[in-house]
């Protein structure tokens, strides 16, 4: 079995390759291995071939040089990245996947943004949210993104969005009554 180890993957998605699946823009069809071919380091097929320990500093040394020669360029990696984790619906997915994942994500993700907001008052109870999603998407980003890592936050997102939908609907209700 093929092992991997964080640096590996850090150098798979910190190298000039790494830009092209960020920028490759939405397709309407789930990625293929002939998709992946231009987002991986030229070398990386000889990579497995490699002890571990030598592969691991190699990998180390080559994203660390990568990152110190282009910082603009990983910057905005992170950007991208970020705005791929947070999407609303898959970039390489069927058009019906696309749609369902807009049913489902579409709704809860804009709702449970606008909790956040509206549970700002309430700082001190709700800021273990905030780190949750801030310290969740940092892990995210240094990495290839797909929307299933979001996956298991999720639910603490269905959480904020039923506190907007509730907060909203107890201000409507006062406001009527008013």
């Amino acid at each position: 079995m093929p092992v991997s180890t964080p640096w590996q993957s850090f150098y798979g998605a910190s190298c000039d390759e790494a830009m092209w699946q960020e920028m490759a823009g939405s397709f309407d069809r789930p990625m293929d291995p002939k998709m992946t071919e231009p987002a991986l380091p030229k070398d990386w097929l000889k990579l497995p071939s490699m002890p571990v320990p030598e592969r691991d500093k190699l990998c180390r040394e080559r994203s660390m040089a990568w990152i110190k020669a282009n910082p603009d360029k990983f910057y905005y990696l992170l950007y991208r990245r970020f705005l791929h984790f947070w999407r609303l619906y898959p970039m390489m997915a069927y058009k019906w996947q696309k749609y369902a994942a807009m049913a489902t994500s579409g709704l809860y993700i804009p709702l449970a943004a606008l909790g956040f907001f509206l549970s700002y008052r309430e700082f001190r109870k709700t800021s273990l949210f905030a780190a949750l999603f801030a310290s969740y998407t940092l892990v995210h980003i240094f990495f290839v993104t797909t929307m299933r890592y979001r996956v298991p936050i999720d639910p603490y997102l269905i959480i904020l969005a039923a506190y907007a939908g509730v907060t909203c609907f107890e201000k409507l209700r006062a406001a009527k009554a008013a």
